[in-house]
């Protein structure tokens, strides 16, 4: 199946329908967007594309073409503003609609209204979110809420033993070789410039000289750190990480921090004494 915004260059009421479908999509981008949402999600209902194939296939092929053209340009931009929520179910729905590029590279301020080309060709339909049958759902629930009812309470003793158990048995004693160790390799950096990432209230763009060159990092501690209070403060970084992308920011390389108290602060790594950027640490 190939997709045709206006097939003849056609406009008219084709075109209305399908500059509709570019208004509301941009109304779903909104923070307190839901009923735009629902509404672009409602179009081939609302124009029942399956009728007018029935009733005429060719006289109503380029008002198909624009109908279906407009579902499928909304699902596109509700594709990417649902990645951040819903990454893998987003990924399956953009390789379906046969999008060129990563997901991860788009942007919701990059996305223009036409960009899904006339003539690509969409893969096999699969079931993103299979439907549930409301009566065996109800009935599973049921047994399990019956199951956990029929076990007799246990003695605080009892229960405080299982919760040691079940505790030591999460956190397995997990020693590794020195040889593992010597892989990884760390280095004192010193930071030259610090920024928030657009849009994330944990993460901070870090520029670190690690003598032999500058590396960006994002670090998840822009709650307890000012960018500002980071310039010239010398860190501890693992550089021979494989970068990665966080919030469509590469990164390359990790800054060390203990986890203090029971929220679990980050607290960065630092030096008492002066170190030479770049040193290695063993």
């Amino acid at each position: 199946m190939t997709l045709d915004s206006d097939v003849g260059g056609r406009r008219g009421r084709f075109a209305v329908e399908r500059d509709e479908g570019a208004r509301l999509v941009h109304a779903s981008a909104d923070v307190d967007g839901g009923p735009a949402h629902r509404e672009v999600m409602s179009l081939p209902d609302d124009s029942l594309p399956w009728s007018l194939a029935e009733a005429n296939l060719e006289a109503n092929k380029a008002r198909l073409a624009a109908i279906l053209y407009t579902a499928a340009e909304a699902v596109r931009f509700s594709t990417v503003m649902l990645a951040p929520v819903i990454p893998q179910s987003a990924e399956r729905l953009w390789k379906q609609l046969g999008c060129g590029g990563k997901l991860e590279d788009q942007h919701l301020d990059d996305l223009r209204w036409g960009g899904l080309n006339p003539g690509t060709r969409v893969a096999k339909a699969e079931v993103i979110f299979p439907r549930l049958e409301k009566e065996a759902t109800l009935d599973k629930i049921r047994n399990l809420a019956g199951a956990e009812r029929a076990q007799p309470p246990a003695a605080p003793q009892q229960a405080a033993a299982k919760e040691v158990t079940t505790s030591v048995e999460q956190q397995p004693d997990q020693k590794i070789s020195i040889e593992d160790f010597a892989k990884v390799e760390m280095r004192v950096g010193e930071v030259l410039s610090a920024e928030r990432v657009p849009g994330a209230q944990r993460l901070l763009k870090v520029m670190v000289d690690i003598g032999s060159e500058v590396r960006q990092v994002v670090a998840g501690i822009a709650e307890h750190y000012q960018p500002e209070d980071l310039i010239g403060m010398k860190l501890v970084v693992v550089s021979n990480l494989e970068p990665r992308k966080l919030r469509g920011v590469e990164s390359n390389g990790m800054i060390l921090a203990a986890s203090a108290g029971e929220q679990g602060k980050p607290v960065l790594v630092t030096f008492k004494e002066e170190v030479p950027k770049g040193a290695r640490l063993k």
